[in-house]
């Protein structure tokens, strides 16, 4: 049976088992990582691409149950020689399409809707068209940071044990996210469900046990070829402010 625990994430990425310290020491030796093209990672709402995942998600945001949340994957293509995978690192923003996010988007700790947004496996939704890499023993971390009046800034991490060889060319699950429809509508609502949004997958980080003194493998989207998906958007099409590389000074400054 899978054994999945979550985590508070303290610090990127989570220090928690080898593969951990391998991705930590990468980081902190400042070196460049390989950069593979944009096409190379994805972003759907209710499943992968292959599974019937789409780019666009209404809600009628009509009440708070956990059958109005809405789910969405990032995914993606497997590089060659990644024979000890041992866990990845996903970067998301929000952006809103108004000069300001809405308290409903509002989801960092202490804010209107915290605890809305989670992190879940694949698995434990059905979800079975892309291969999981996390199938065994996991462990998932979640942090959700707002930096700019309309920009929600997301890390998730996900480390496995034991390592897994991976497949060169075949398409993974990196990670499920939840959103919740908490404080939705009603009484002690958080205002603006309806106000429409763009989410973006800015880079995936992947890790390499046989490798811990090499820089992770980064899968990165261009603003040329964005990973986005739209939220409550009437023409179907969104599209987020110019993305911001992750450095090591920006991630630190996340935890100050």
């Amino acid at each position: 049976m899978k054994r999945l625990t979550l985590v508070a994430r303290a610090m990127p990425p989570i220090a928690r088992r080898s593969c951990v310290l391998a991705a930590a020491a990468a980081v902190m030796l400042g070196a460049l990582s390989s950069i593979a093209c944009a096409s190379d990672i994805f972003l759907h709402w209710t499943d992968c691409r292959s599974g019937g995942g789409v780019q666009s998600m209404s809600q009628a945001c009509a009440g708070n149950a956990a059958s109005e949340e809405r789910t969405f994957v990032a995914s993606f293509v497997a590089p060659g020689d990644l024979r000890t995978f041992c866990g990845l690192t996903t970067y998301l923003q929000v952006d809103a399409a108004d000069a300001q996010l809405s308290d409903w988007w509002r989801m960092a700790p202490g804010e209107c809707r915290a605890g809305a947004f989670q992190v879940a496996a694949p698995a434990d939704r059905g979800l079975s068209a892309c291969t999981d890499a996390f199938a065994e023993a996991a462990t998932m971390s979640l942090s959700v940071h707002r930096g700019e009046s309309r920009r929600l800034t997301i890390i998730s991490d996900l480390i496995r044990d034991p390592p897994l060889e991976l497949r060169p060319g075949e398409v993974y699950y990196a990670s499920l996210f939840v959103v919740r429809a908490i404080k939705s509508s009603g009484a002690g609502s958080c205002f603006g469900c309806q106000a429409a949004a763009a989410i973006s997958l800015t880079q995936i980080e992947l890790y390499n046990l046989e490798l811990p003194a090499q820089p992770p493998i980064l899968l990165r989207s261009s603003p040329s070829s964005p990973a986005l998906i739209c939220w409550q958007s009437s023409s179907g099409s969104c599209g987020p402010a110019p993305a911001r590389n992750v450095t090591w000074g920006g991630l630190k400054s996340l935890y100050r």
